[in-house]
């Protein structure tokens, strides 16, 4: 129950027909999503323990979905992440997906048949709970990268994202693809001591217990998820101080202290607006 909302929970055990088996055979032999569905918005949270050098992380993401064609399954991108629950959300009634939702790993697909074939233009949710690791040899994905304090000369960890131009599917299961477009709002739950920066203004930081903080940002405008970006450290920044679009550099704190970014932060503004 959720508030007034009763929620009724369903199982399906995720076994499909012969012919949507052959369909989904037949997407296999690609390595392009099938466009049977499109996504109309993404809900992603992410919890990081990365300031104890932890590479592990946790995350959930609700994916609004349109179905382009009559469909009885939904197929996303997603890489070397370990696939928890998969629900599928239609107004106060939650089926939860039993199944084998992998393709083959080298498709990087995730495979989600649906209890009953969706029509044209129907709308409904699909919510996945998953876990993986940050990435360290590879800096792409989400990963983790560190510098030493100059005061304990300990390392100091930080997590931040390259997904460009396929790899947000390190982060959450999407249609990590270029054509397709949706809003993304982010929420990330990390240390209190740390900060979450990306690229939309941070609207919210709520206490979750003695150690974590949630930070909240607007929704995105309909973006490829290549361009999603956030940084979770405890770097310091400095302005140039634009009252209509600020800019901002981050950096370790010494690099800010000692002025290392006063001049890229002078001068970035006048270079963007050139752009």
């Amino acid at each position: 129950e959720t508030g007034d909302l009763q929620v009724e929970y369903k199982e399906f055990d995720g076994q499909e027909s012969d012919e949507s088996a052959k369909r989904i055979m037949a997407v296999e032999l690609t390595y392009r999503l099938p466009n049977n569905t499109r996504p109309i918005k993404y809900d992603l949270w992410v919890l990081t323990d990365v300031e104890k050098g932890i590479s592990n992380f946790t995350g959930r993401v609700n994916i609004k979905i349109l179905a382009v064609e009559e469909t009885d399954y939904v197929i996303l991108q997603y890489r070397e992440t370990i696939i928890d629950t998969v629900e599928l959300l239609e107004g106060n009634v939650r089926t939860i997906i039993n199944s084998t939702y992998e393709l083959p790993l080298e498709y990087e697909f995730l495979r989600i048949p649906l209890p009953r074939q969706m029509k044209v233009n129907e709308t409904f949710e699909i919510e996945i709970n998953y876990h993986g690791e940050l990435h360290y040899a590879y800096q792409n994905g989400f990963y983790r990268a560190n510098y030493t304090d100059e005061f304990t000369n300990e390392l100091v960890w930080y997590a931040t994202t390259k997904f460009e131009p396929h790899h947000a599917r390190h982060l959450f299961p999407c249609y990590d693809e270029p054509q397709i477009r949706a809003p993304i709002t982010l929420s990330v739950q990390h240390d209190k001591n740390y900060k979450t920066f990306a690229n939309m203004p941070r609207i919210n930081e709520t206490v979750v217990d003695t150690d974590y903080v949630i930070s909240y940002f607007e929704e995105s405008p309909p973006m490829q998820t290549y361009l999603l970006a956030f940084l979770t450290s405890a770097f310091d920044h400095v302005s140039n101080g634009a009252e209509d679009i600020e800019q901002r550099i981050f950096a370790k704190p010494q690099s800010i202290r000692e002025g290392a970014a006063d001049y890229s932060a002078r001068i970035c503004g006048s270079i963007l607006y050139k752009l």
